[in-house]
């Protein structure tokens, strides 16, 4: 291979690629990736599929469902692409030391640099071949361009309509094709794409016949730096990341022991070793990975994780003793491993003054790292919001890692507790029942509402209207209704999907207790779905 060569890696639409890859069956039907859980949010990618029925990127999702009824949407995981890019990033080092995202994490795009792998891989096209073959046994499609400029191999890859391996023959070679690759295939805002169409500018060609410094002028700096990347004689190599590896131990234990005391000990002088060899690189310990092997049966592993990256192994042990508080061996002890994750240091750890807030979110974060260092990951959960019509159905338990502060969200017409952005997706259906009762805007500023995991049946209330309502358990007769408000769903799936219709009350009962009830009209009963606390 030449020691000049650069590729550029473009894995077109990738969050669409990994959405149909989650969800296989999608294949056969439209598909679009949206910019948020909402019916305005725009469409960033289409497949095929929707393309046909033109459902285009730009127009808003609830005008392409109302194209297809069929339409299968993902939104997008700005987390999911980042823990994406860096485990491409790693299996892309398997081939070439030296790999590069380029972009944000949605562009799915990668710089490569070939250069010195004749032995392992042969001439470039075998090379740029072993990595397409890696990539369509991950399930994904890309472009790779092997050539020698940063900026035509990229400008070459977003052109292509072709999937596979393009190796240029030589650097005219790949002058001339780059020339010819149209602005609107590059990445360019909206208003600069479409000032340079009015001046007839729509190739790099006929923009790098424009002067740069003309183009500052005129456009602004971003014209002039895509000016001068697309004519730059020896662009920038290959910036290689700098993947930070695990460290590790083990210790032999010179007899087997099962006490817990004893063996916290020994790991933490093998822990404050682990945590000085992370000192010249600038990191701190992020997550802790301990492996006990016994005498019979399995080893025992667990997993630790500080509420942030942090050198203070007092903290650490302090969490390890938590977990040994639980742990039952099968049998004594005879090696304990190690393995330490390290992270860039958060620079508030170094500063000599750190600032005090008024509420210290850190400290309920060592709390729940207690937690969790003592009961396990799942201990500590919180509840995430989806966009569902039934209130059993518009949440779901998630592990919570870190406490993020309240938003305030006023509801119209109601003084009551703060809800976060997203609670508006599921208060909407019970907004207007609660601007309209009074019962609960008198007492709603101290209350909560808690569900129940499955709504309890309840007895039919009486005919005659002077005779009490027997209310669940202990809380006495219904004394008053508020309501209904009717809930509705289920008419927009198929044939087959059950109708829901339930008409919601508030039940206020002689102990002065405030249940939630509902009558679900197709089944003929009454239910307690909660109360308010």
């Amino acid at each position: 291979m030449s020691s000049h060569l650069i590729a550029c890696l473009e894995l077109p639409a990738l969050p669409l690629q990994l959405a149909l890859r989650a969800n296989p069956e999608w294949l056969a039907h439209p598909a679009v990736v949206i910019a948020s859980d909402k019916p305005t949010a725009l469409v960033l990618h289409a497949n095929d599929a929707a393309r046909a029925l033109m459902i285009l990127p730009g127009m808003r999702y609830a005008a392409a469902r109302a194209l297809s009824p069929e339409l299968r949407a993902s939104v997008l995981d700005e987390d999911l692409l980042a823990a994406e890019q860096d485990e491409l990033a790693r299996a892309l080092a398997l081939f070439t030391p030296n790999v590069e995202p380029a972009g944000r994490p949605a562009d799915g795009r990668f710089f490569l640099d070939p250069s010195g792998l004749d032995r392992l891989f042969g001439d470039a096209r075998s090379w740029a071949e072993s990595v397409h073959r890696y990539l369509t046994g991950r399930g994904l499609s890309a472009t790779l361009v092997v050539g020698y400029h940063r900026f035509r191999t990229e400008a070459l890859a977003l052109a292509s309509s072709r999937r596979g391996v393009f190796v240029l023959r030589s650097v005219e070679d790949e002058r001339d094709r780059a020339l010819l690759v149209p602005l609107a295939r590059l990445d360019l805002t909206e208003k600069l794409r479409d000032a340079l169409v009015r001046l007839g500018v729509h190739t790099v060609g006929d923009l790098l016949r424009l002067p740069g410094d003309a183009l500052r002028t005129r456009f602004g700096k971003d014209a002039q730096a895509l000016h001068a990347a697309a004519s730059a004689g020896a662009p920038l190599p290959v910036q290689g990341l700098v993947f930070s590896e695990p460290v590790r131990t083990t210790i032999e234990l010179e007899s087997p022991d099962d006490d817990t005391t004893r063996l916290l000990f020994a790991l933490r002088g093998a822990l404050l070793t682990l945590a000085e060899r992370l000192v010249p690189r600038g990191e701190a310990i992020a997550r802790l990975s301990i492996t006990l092997a016994v005498e019979r049966g399995e080893a025992v592993s667990m997993a630790l994780e500080p509420a942030q990256p942090t050198r203070d192994v007092a903290l650490l042990v302090d969490l390890v003793r938590l977990r040994f508080g639980t742990l039952a061996l099968p049998s004594r002890c005879t090696q304990l491993e190690l393995v330490v994750f390290g992270v860039r240091n958060p620079t508030e750890q170094l500063a000599l003054f750190p600032q005090k807030e008024r509420r210290d979110a850190k400290a309920a974060a060592r709390a729940m790292a207690r937690v969790r260092a003592a009961f396990g990951p799942q201990s500590v959960t919180r509840a995430r919001l989806r966009p569902a019509h039934l209130p059993e159905a518009s949440f779901t338990w998630e592990p919570a890692t870190e406490l993020a502060p309240p938003q305030q969200l006023a509801l119209p017409g109601v003084v009551g507790p703060a809800l976060d952005d997203d609670s508006l997706v599921s208060a909407e259906p019970f907004a207007d029942s609660l601007a309209s009762d009074a019962l609960l805007a008198e007492r709603l500023p101290r209350l909560a509402r808690v569900l129940l995991p499955r709504p309890l049946p309840l007895p039919d209330p009486p005919t005659l209207p002077d005779d009490p309502w027997p209310g669940p358990g202990a809380q006495g007769p219904v004394v008053r209704l508020s309501g209904p408000h009717r809930v509705s769903g289920g008419w927009w799936g198929t044939r087959t999907a059950a109708a829901i219709e339930r008409d919601y009350y508030w039940a206020e009962t002689r102990r002065g207790d405030l249940l939630w009830v509902f009558y679900d009209r197709p089944r003929r009963r009454w239910f307690l779905q909660g109360r308010a606390d």
